[in-house]
């Protein structure tokens, strides 16, 4: 998926729109995993994929039965797309 960028996934230091995207999307479908990040708007939303996006993703993906390495591959992006994510 060119969504996934030229390496095919997305993973902690990658940044740009479609990490914005990534990020407002959990912001929105699951605010319950922000509990355990530190609630700054920004590293929250921002486009940078950092601690915060990596432990929202390693949630969904223990969550969801998935690998937990959180980085963002073919397969968690296929399930996030089950919740409603466009890319």
């Amino acid at each position: 998926s060119s969504f996934l960028g030229p390496k095919g996934y997305l993973c902690k230091g990658d940044s740009g729109e479609n990490v914005r995207k990534l990020c407002q999307f959990m912001f929105d479908m699951f605010p319950g995993y922000a509990s355990v990040l530190r609630r700054s708007k920004y590293n929250l939303l921002g486009p940078i994929y950092g601690d915060n996006l990596k432990a929202w993703i390693t949630e969904f993906q223990k969550r969801t039965g998935l690998e937990a390495d959180g980085c963002v591959g073919p397969i968690t992006l296929a399930e996030l797309k089950k919740y409603g994510f466009k890319e």
